[in-house]
């Protein structure tokens, strides 16, 4: 059976709109990094400019898959608070692909071996960048 995205981050997403980020830890090669996939809906991000950088790629269509690597000390010092400085912080682009569709998403994981199922809010899983 192919996995898909846990029913209520697809309602989230794709039906009501509501999570504009989803995101899951994924092993970092490097102890000095964490790694996440995230997925956003680009159209919530548009106007936010301390964003603006990470989200480019994906201006002009609806979503934006990324991988992104984020030193673990620069995790420590930033405490829910933006710096918008995001390159001169050695935070790594790993990947990024543009979509439209649900089916896009899927391919894009299945490509990257990345698992749907393991997708939440982007707050549950300690993802900075939302």
């Amino acid at each position: 059976m192919k996995k898909t995205l846990n029913e209520k981050i697809w309602y989230g997403v794709f039906v009501h709109h509501s999570y504009p980020v989803i995101a899951q830890e994924i092993n970092s090669p490097d102890n000095y990094f964490r790694r996440w996939a995230a997925v956003y809906s680009v159209e919530h991000f548009l106007k936010r400019m301390d964003i603006i950088d990470l989200i480019k790629e994906g201006i002009g269509h609806r979503y934006l898959f990324l991988i992104i690597d984020i030193p673990i000390k620069y995790i420590d010092i930033f405490h829910h608070s933006w710096d918008s400085d995001l390159y001169e912080r050695n935070i790594k682009m790993i990947y990024a692909h543009a979509f439209d569709t649900e089916s896009s998403l899927y391919e894009v994981c299945e490509k990257l071996n990345v698992d749907l199922e393991r997708f939440e809010a982007s707050w549950k899983v300690e993802y900075i960048f939302d």
